[in-house]
C-alpha cells in the first residue's frame, strides 16, 4: 500500500505558498484525514511548522491575547480590483473586547496588515492600549505560532496557525466560519462566539452599514456557544 503525500508547495517557497492556497485544499485536505485536533497539531508541529523556515518562536506570556485582526482584501479592493469576499466575516469589535474579558488578560498585541483598513483596529488601540505588529509574513506569522492565547477572526490563515503552533492552549474564535474544523479534545481550549444581530457568512460585502456595525456592535450580544 502507497502512503499518502501531501504536497504543500507546489514547486513554490513554503511561505508564498502559505499567503496563497496554503489552508484550502492542501492544509483542509490534509486534516480531514485525521480523527483528532491533537493528531492535526501533531503533525502540524512536527512536520510542518519546521519546513516554513520562520524566525525563532518563543511562548509569549499568558497575560498577553495575540489578536489576528485581518484587514485588506476583504474591505474593498486589492490591486485596483474588487476582492471582497462575501464568507470571510469580519468580527465586531465587541469580540475582540469579550475575547480580552474571558480571556483574563491584561495585554493586547495585535497582528494584522499594513493597510489598517480594518475598523476596530484604532478602537482597539484606544481601548485596550494595544500593541500592533504589521511585518513581513514570516514574522507576523511567528508571533501568532507563539501565541499561549489566541484570538483569530474569519482567516484560514490564523486558523492554520494554531494547527501548527506549540504553544496554544487557548482559543478564541467565531461559532461560524467557512473553513471546517474538528472537533476539540483535551489539551487546547476552544471557545466559539455567536454574534447576534450581525451579518452572517456569505452576506459581507463591505457596505457603509456593515462597517458601522462592526464599531458599534454591543457586546451583549456576543455570546459563547458550546
Amino acid at each position: 500500500m502507497r502512503p499518502t503525500v501531501w504536497d504543500f508547495s507546489n514547486g513554490r517557497d513554503e511561505l508564498t505558498k502559505l499567503n496563497a492556497m496554503f489552508f484550502y485544499p492542501k492544509f483542509e485536505g490534509f486534516a480531514g484525514t485525521l480523527p483528532t485536533l491533537t493528531e492535526i497539531r501533531r503533525i502540524g508541529v512536527q512536520h510542518i511548522l519546521p519546513i516554513l523556515r520562520l524566525p525563532p518562536i518563543t511562548a509569549i506570556n499568558e497575560t498577553v491575547l495575540v489578536a489576528h485582526v485581518r484587514s485588506g482584501d476583504i474591505f474593498g479592493t486589492e490591486n485596483g480590483i474588487a476582492n471582497v469576499h462575501s464568507g470571510y466575516v469580519p468580527p465586531p469589535v465587541s469580540f475582540y473586547a469579550k475575547a480580552m474579558q474571558d480571556s483574563g488578560c491584561s495585554k493586547l498585541l495585535i497582528v494584522t496588515e499594513p493597510d489598517m483598513r480594518n475598523p476596530v483596529l484604532a478602537i482597539l488601540r484606544a481601548r485596550f492600549r494595544a500593541d500592533v505588529q504589521s511585518q513581513t509574513m514570516a514574522e507576523d506569522l511567528a508571533t501568532l505560532v507563539s501565541a499561549r492565547k489566541l484570538c483569530i477572526g474569519n482567516s484560514t490563515f490564523s486558523w492554520a496557525a494554531f494547527l501548527i503552533s506549540p504553544f496554544a492552549d487557548e482559543v478564541f474564535m467565531p461559532a461560524a466560519t467557512i473553513f471546517s474544523q474538528p472537533p476539540p479534545d483535551p489539551p487546547v481550549r476552544i471557545r466559539k462566539y455567536m454574534f447576534r444581530r450581525y451579518s452572517r457568512p456569505f452576506e459581507w460585502t463591505s457596505s457603509p452599514g456593515q462597517l458601522r456595525s462592526m464599531v458599534t456592535h454591543p457586546i451583549r450580544y456576543v455570546v459563547e456557544t458550546r
